[in-house]
């Protein structure tokens, strides 16, 4: 798990625009906790039994 810039009150502690980090960003956005949760889930379900190594793109 690696996610971007999560919406929580550390990340929204500071006066610092967050546009540098969305622009990167593959959903141009900031996520929600609920967002990361979900995929937690996900993995941690039997759902997932399918799935068996992350794929390289090289």
């Amino acid at each position: 798990m690696a996610p971007g810039l999560i919406d929580t009150p550390l990340s929204t502690s500071t006066d610092e625009d967050p546009s540098w980090t969305t622009d990167l960003s593959e959903i141009g956005r900031i996520g929600a906790p609920e967002e990361v949760a979900a995929t937690i889930v996900f993995l941690l379900s039997q759902d997932v039994s399918v799935y068996n190594r992350a794929s390289s793109s090289s």
